[in-house]
């Protein structure tokens, strides 16, 4: 036990070159260390440091603050002895324990003295027995130590030894500047007070750490530290900016680390870190050790935001400093660590880079430029970023950074803002695409040199006048309207190298209601036309995607709006570009060409683009002689007419473009073709209607294109809808029917369609003068009675055998349609002999095959209408009736159901219009013949039958039917007398009525005979 106190004695004489007081041995006879039975020494340590340390200010301390108190210590350790041991029983178990909880219970005693010295605590333990040795020591040792105590205890069973050894630092505290004398006071307090928890921020037990920082920071918010500013700023000088920034650097603990931040930031904000190079130095150091490589070496996220605004938070407060401390020397680390931290996957401390970015560039500038590639890249990656916050974020820093500058600033702009910029204008989000518009509005206008990039950032603007938010129009109208005062200014003050001319007319924009006020806008449009800028504007709407084509078609159509008749230029390639867009049928794409083709109407020269349109629609060049380009010249031609609101015919352009019209509706075929036709006729009578309405000529291009459209297209289409309507507006504005336009028109009409030369031509079917006189004669019966004289040889031309069996299938409908026509039928009175045995008798001979069968059918409609509307006179019947008897004799065994139907239907009119003129020849040909169709496979044609048998006994006088006819016809009208169906049977019974006006003696005898064979009597 001696060697031991004399050994703590020679370290410290050693260790401080200093003669302190020797521990003299205790009282009584000394134990020696006592082993177990094994042979093993016991011996247990136990190691807690306590530190309390003041700081004195340009002053020494006054003696009595720093002495040792012996007494004191005395009565501590007696005491903290009683409290552990008392009446305790050695217990090997719970000797370390003991040790540890009475060490623990001295330290805690000199803590509450409130001196500033260190205090070194020793506890020895040994069981009176000597059956071992226990000790137990805390120590923390300085230059300079003062002060020793030793108590000896004992009881029954137990012998303690506590010795207390304090020491006293060296350099107590770092000296302050200077304060007032009133603050002084309150300095040397405060420091007094803290200095304790400020050293053990630096204690390498983590524990001690840890509580130390928080009850700083409890103080901090509290009253301890509602000082004067100039005391705090001096105290975080003197005593807490190192142990903190050394914490926040490199402490193992996340709390720690955190706590230390908090309170470095808290100081910040209450302006009490000096704005001094230094500081400023500690700082950048501080986030450039933390974030400035990757994986960054601060692994929490949170704490990485904390620093971010901690440094964010300081480099508001050097800004408002004057002068500006330059950041020269620090900026390369400061960028480096900002260009990592923007990489950081945690979404705040990126919204929190933005915001230093943005602090930082917009007052050091000059400095940022020399870096400007370090943290640009990063930047423009979070413009893909999920949350739209984000993203709005970094287009604020990217706004202030990029007016910056640098020389890389060109290639930047190339490889990477440019397509991160053009992706951005069609962000889901609204609030991205205003914040967008807002930074390339402040680039034009910031950027030095900014001339060079107008012609990429101008179309990324105007993508906000496009916008479907209202919120990012309004937007983007207030940024032209502010800077274009700025543009406008710049013009005139000789900044371009030629003389820009606006356009008399005011342009028409409809999201703008005070177009003066764009001046400058419209300047600065037409300053960046060229072919670069155009063909930028065109290589985009003709991109593979929708959503892409649609946008840049809508901003297309704002800056020809803006640049007005300069658009004069391009406008082969606009329409050419126009027409390769329109073969979409994408009802947004083509609204979005129709718009760009109003606003070229409205400003561009009208003789240039009716001269590009019009070359278009002839197909010279190579490639465009085809249905579908025509279609889209069309297209465009109507759209375009439909923005003209000023047609002028000075240079005879309006018959220029009816000719044109009229060429291209002779090579216009399908669909689409027509149906832009079609439009393009509607776009002039609604523009231009005046001009033409006066005119007859005029009128009637316009009315044989249409009529040409809907001959070629079917009912149901929307070419034939639009035509049709077109026509009513037609017949509406020259107070003329259709009817009547068809009657005026009918000579141009018939020269159209070759028929009044003297040599008629076989057409096709597919021949558009046959389609148009189909069209024309089921369309206006008058026109038809009033030229059948022309008509009649064109359409018996093609109901003879030589013409192909489909088209004189398509002629023999037309002419049932036209025979069954109120205001066209009894034109054929007169020719009804023509007709019945040059057009109808041919085409009713039995010939084989389906498609002959369908031609008698539709034959024997005719020939049927023209009997039913009595449109043959009896010398006509007289003259056709011995060429069509035998026909229609023979056709009462066509195969077809509807054709025999015909043939009866026919027969009966045939038998009315000559009654009793039927000779006893044909008579004795007939009857058995119609006597068949009562055995009729379809009950249509028995019944047709029988009204034929009726009619046909009244066409012959009785004597012709004397004999065998009338024998033969009774027996079998009494075999079908008892058909099941009454319908039948009636019918039968009408036809017995009338033969008994023949021979109504034969009838009763044939009735008693086969009254017994009859189980139904009608």
């Amino acid at each position: 036990m001696i060697g031991m106190i004399d050994l703590i004695n020679g370290w410290y004489d050693s260790r401080f070159g200093c003669e302190r007081s020797r521990i003299r041995s205790p009282a009584g006879p000394i134990l020696l260390p006592a082993f177990d039975r094994s042979g093993k020494l016991i011996l247990s340590s136990f190691t807690q440091r306590y530190l309390i340390q003041s700081r004195q200010a340009a002053r020494v301390m006054d003696l009595t603050d720093t002495e040792f108190s012996h007494q004191s210590a005395l009565s501590i350790a007696k005491s903290a002895i009683e409290t552990s041991l008392k009446d305790c029983v050695y217990n090997r178990k719970k000797v370390l324990d003991w040790s540890n909880a009475l060490v623990a219970a001295v330290l805690l005693g000199l803590q509450s003295l409130n001196k500033p010295l260190k205090y070194a605590v020793t506890c020895v333990l040994m069981q009176k027995t000597g059956a071992g040795l226990v000790t137990s020591a805390s120590c923390f040792w300085d230059p300079i130590s003062d002060g020793l105590c030793t108590v000896l205890w004992e009881n029954a069973t137990i012998y303690c030894i506590v010795t207390v050894i304090p020491s006293q630092r060296h350099k107590v505290m770092e000296r302050p500047a200077e304060l007032r004398a009133d603050l002084q006071p309150v300095y040397d307090a405060l420091s007094i007070k803290m200095q304790h928890d400020i050293n053990c921020i630096s204690d390498p037990d983590r524990h001690l750490r840890r509580r130390s920082l928080e009850k700083l920071y409890r103080s901090l918010h509290g009253s301890e530290l509602n000082v004067h500013q100039d005391i705090l700023r001096e105290f975080f000088r003197c005593n807490l900016k190192k142990p903190l920034l050394s914490c926040a650097s490199a402490d193992p603990i996340e709390k720690c680390r955190e706590l230390s931040l908090q309170m470095i930031g808290h100081f910040i904000e209450k302006e009490a870190v000096t704005c001094t190079q230094d500081d400023l130095q500690d700082l950048v150091n501080l986030l450039h050790a933390r974030l400035g490589k990757i994986p960054y070496p601060e692994p929490t996220e949170e704490i990485r935001l904390l620093i971010l605004r901690i440094y964010t938070e300081y480099m508001r407060k050097i800004a408002m400093q004057e002068p500006l401390i330059s950041l020269r020397d620090v900026i390369s680390d400061i960028c480096n660590a900002l260009g990592k931290a923007a990489l950081d996957p945690y979404p705040d401390v990126k919204k929190a880079v933005s915001e230093c970015i943005i602090v930082v560039s917009k007052h050091w500038p000059k400095d940022v430029k020399l870096q400007l590639g370090t943290v640009i890249k990063p930047l423009i990656g979070n413009l893909k970023h999920q949350h739209s916050r984000i993203r709005v974020y970094t287009l604020q820093a990217i706004q202030q950074i990029i007016p910056c500058g640098s020389e890389a600033l060109p290639l930047i702009f190339q490889e990477l803002l440019e397509p991160a910029l053009k992706k951005l204008m069609f962000d889901n989000a609204p609030a991205v695409r205003k914040q967008l518009n807002v930074a390339v509005a402040t680039w034009m206008d910031e950027i030095e040199g900014s001339k060079k990039y107008h012609g990429i950032l101008f179309p990324i603007f105007l993508s906000a006048f496009v916008d479907e938010s209202t919120d990012v129009r309004n937007s983007g109208l207030q940024q032209m309207q502010k800077y274009s005062e700025k543009w406008m200014r710049r013009c005139s003050d000789g900044e371009q190298e030629s003389e820009i001319i606006l356009d008399e007319a005011v342009p028409i924009l409809p999201w703008c209601d005070d177009v003066d006020t764009l001046q400058g806008s419209r300047l600065l449009a037409i300053s960046i036309l060229n072919d670069t800028t155009m063909n930028q504007f065109l290589e985009k709407t003709l991109d593979w995607t929708i959503q892409v084509k649609e946008k840049y078609l809508k901003i297309s159509g704002v800056y020809y709006a803006l640049i007005g008749r300069h658009v004069n230029k391009y406008l082969e390639k606009i329409f050419n570009a126009l027409s390769t867009v329109c073969q979409h049928e994408e009802p947004m794409i083509i609204d979005a060409v129709r718009q760009i083709c109003i606003i070229i109407g409205k400003h561009a020269d009208q003789e240039l683009v009716l001269s590009s349109l019009i070359q278009m629609l002839s197909g010279k060049k190579t490639g465009t002689d085809t249905s579908h380009h025509r279609a889209r010249g069309l297209t465009l031609l109507g759209m375009t007419i439909e923005g003209m609101d000023d047609f002028r015919d000075q240079r005879n352009d309006l018959n220029i473009v009816l000719e044109a019209l009229t060429a291209t509706n002779q090579q216009c075929s399908d669909t689409e073709a027509l149906g832009e036709l079609a439009y393009v006729i509607a776009s002039i009578i609604d523009k231009i209607a005046s001009l033409i309405l006066t005119d007859n000529q005029r009128i009637f291009k316009i009315f044989w294109i249409l009529n040409n459209i809907m001959a070629v297209s079917k009912v149901t289409s929307s070419a034939y809808g639009s035509a049709e309507d077109t026509l009513m507006k037609i017949s509406n504005a020259t107070n003329e029917s259709v009817q009547q336009l068809y009657g005026i028109f009918q000579q141009q009409l018939l020269d159209g369609m070759h028929i009044n030369t003297e040599k008629l031509t076989r057409w096709d079917k597919s021949d558009r003068e046959y389609l148009l006189f189909d069209f024309v004669c089921r369309r206006s019966g008058k026109f038809v009675a009033d030229n059948m004289e022309k008509l009649i040889p064109a359409i018996l031309l093609h109901l003879d055998s030589a013409t192909e069996p489909s088209l004189r299938l398509a002629f023999l409908a037309l002419l049932q349609t036209l025979l069954e026509c109120e205001n066209s039928r009894m034109a054929f009175k007169v020719y009804s002999r023509s007709v019945i045995l040059e057009g109808i008798t041919p085409n009713i001979i039995w010939k084989g095959g389906r498609e002959a069968a369908t031609i008698r059918k539709v034959a024997m409609a005719c020939l049927y209408t023209i009997f039913r509307h009595q449109l043959a006179d009896q010398s006509c019947l007289f003259e056709t009736a011995p060429e069509i008897f035998p026909v229609l004799k023979s056709l009462l065994d066509d195969f077809d159901a509807n054709t025999r139907h015909l043939v009866c239907l026919t027969f009966e009119y045939l038998f009315q219009a000559l009654p009793g003129r039927l000779g006893e020849e044909p008579v004795h040909q007939l009857y058995s013949e119609l006597l068949k169709r009562l055995d009729d496979s379809s009950d249509i044609v028995r019944k047709a039958a029988c009204k034929t048998l009726i009619a046909f006994s009244q066409a012959s006088p009785p004597e012709y039917f004397a004999g065998t006819v009338i024998e033969y016809i009774l027996n079998n009208l009494f075999i079908h007398l008892d058909d099941p169906d009454v319908s039948i049977q009636s019918a039968i019974f009408e036809v017995l009525k009338h033969a008994a006006k023949i021979n109504a003696a034969l009838v009763v005898e044939k009735a008693k005979e086969n009254q017994s064979h009859h189980v139904l009597n009608p």
